[in-house]
């Protein structure tokens, strides 16, 4: 099972499924333009060719990303050039030598090796004939507007995305499944809550 998703919902699905994470794209923020490039791209990327970024104050504001902290140093990951991926939940804490957790996030004064290490031990477990499934969690925290919705339903893709929106779009495509939640931002406020009401229905779409 090779699910990638736009958030920690991903982490969430793993979790629930009972399984082993099998893509190094847990615990991450992907925004759209980055995702299209994801999925569009997917059969030509060298998953083992990365950069390091940082998450920049006018890319958080773009995408309507408001948990922005500079202090924090979250860090970017460039895959092949082709998509950035951010590791939000793990933040940068000079007073943390070594990694501490509170909730859901991991400080530590590494966290640019902490990340790099995780994505190196995790990237061995991507199977390169897996064919992977796509969940998008479209929050307008994420960038997620109707155009850049619309823009991803017209993909033309052989891989399943699941898209659970509060934005009233449709595709005829059989390779995508849409959920309509319109108190998206409010009763499912948090990943793990669309998650886990449509976990039966996704897992059924993608057929694991």
């Amino acid at each position: 099972m090779n699910i990638i998703c736009n958030n920690c919902g991903g982490a969430d699905f793993y979790h629930m499924s009972k399984c082993e994470y099998t893509n190094p794209f847990i615990w991450c923020l992907i925004f759209p333009e980055d995702m299209y490039a994801l999925i569009e791209n997917y059969d030509k990327i060298d998953f083992t060719e990365f950069d390091i970024k940082k998450l920049s104050a006018d890319l958080a504001k773009s995408e309507n990303w408001g948990d922005f902290n500079e202090h924090n140093r979250i860090l970017g990951l460039r895959i092949d050039d082709y998509f950035d991926v951010y590791y939000t939940h793990y933040a940068f804490d000079a007073r943390c030598v070594t990694p501490e957790r509170r909730g859901p996030n991991l400080f530590y004064c590494k966290n640019f090796e902490y990340v790099v290490d995780k994505y190196e031990e995790r990237i061995k477990k991507l199977n390169s004939t897996e064919v992977p499934c796509f969940l998008i969690i479209a929050y307008k925290r994420h960038g997620w507007t109707e155009e850049k919705l619309n823009r991803l339903i017209k993909l033309d893709t052989k891989y399943k995305i699941c898209i659970i929106t509060d934005k009233r779009i449709h595709s005829d495509s059989d390779n995508i499944r849409i959920f309509y939640e319109p108190t998206l931002e409010v009763d499912m406020s948090l990943p793990i809550q669309c998650v886990k009401k449509h976990f039966t229905d996704i897992r059924k779409f993608y057929e694991v």
